[in-house]
């Protein structure tokens, strides 16, 4: 049997989330997503050496890459868990 979905709006400080699920597969649709990935190796490299050529020793830090993705759909069956932090 087919119910509707539900929707909640969640804001914080650091992030604006609207979640939908519908309940009938029990999928989840994530609006206003970011994808945070691995910077390419180059990169890494690029920052090494420029530690290397200002004399700073330790370990070398960048930034992840951050693009936007809009709208993300996970379906219920990987889904195992949901937890919401204040």
């Amino acid at each position: 049997m087919y119910r509707p979905s539900k929707t909640r709006f969640y804001r914080s400080s650091q992030i604006e989330l609207l979640l939908t699920i519908a309940q009938q597969e029990r999928n989840i649709i994530l609006s206003l997503t970011h994808e945070y990935r691995q910077p390419p190796p180059s990169v890494v490299e690029n920052a090494a050496m420029q530690m290397e050529m200002d004399g700073v020793k330790g370990n070398v830090k960048v930034d992840m890459l951050k693009r936007f993705v809009g709208l993300v759909v996970v379906p219920g069956r990987y889904i195992t868990k949901i937890e919401v932090e204040e």
